[in-house]
């Protein structure tokens, strides 16, 4: 895996969004319950523009949260990070970190699960059939609408677009203070 090098050009990264979602499989999710009970958990994914498809079981916590924020429209957020042993620098790990809604695909009515079956599969292998056709797993669309894109100390972009194609730059609160 690349690693987060100090780049040049400050205002631009060393390494795109897509280079991690292509290296990484799983992502892990933020949800809560209906009571506001906050909930973590990690899912495989699959991602194709703007929507990161996930197929998670009813039996586990995220799979009942991820279906009540579907149907309350309440914002979700998980992350996609840089596995730790490809990292020199656990603190400065690459991470991809989105805010955004979900939705419930329905097999026969949504043309996305389809797609989301098939990227799913070419991803993460048949066994992604296989449990698809649980009564238990439901397929779901996760969009972003914000989010940022860590690269090492100091190298942090908002991110502005559900494609992750728009990045500005963050600066530090002390760098913000310091500038005239």
């Amino acid at each position: 895996m690349p690693t987060a090098a100090a780049s040049d050009d400050s205002s631009q990264p060393n390494m795109r969004p897509e280079q991690l979602l292509q290296l990484q499989g799983c992502l892990s999710l933020a949800t809560q319950t209906d009571q506001g009970d906050p909930l973590c958990s990690t899912a495989p994914y699959a991602w194709q523009a703007p929507y990161f498809f996930i197929l998670a079981s009813t039996l586990a916590e995220h799979g009942p949260a991820l279906q009540q924020a579907a149907q309350a429209h309440r914002t979700i957020a998980w992350m996609i990070v840089q596995d730790e042993y490809n990292s020199r620098q656990p603190y400065a790990r690459t991470r991809l970190m989105l805010k955004g809604h979900v939705e419930q695909l329905n097999e026969s009515t949504d043309q996305r699960y389809a797609i989301a079956l098939d990227q799913l599969q070419q991803r993460h292998g048949e066994v992604v059939s296989v449990l698809s056709q649980l009564d238990d797993f439901s397929m779901f669309a996760l969009t972003p609408n914000e989010g940022r894109w860590i690269t090492g100390f100091g190298q942090a972009w908002r991110i502005d677009d559900a494609h992750l194609t728009q990045l500005s730059p963050l600066q530090s609160q002390k760098t913000q203070k310091a500038s005239p």
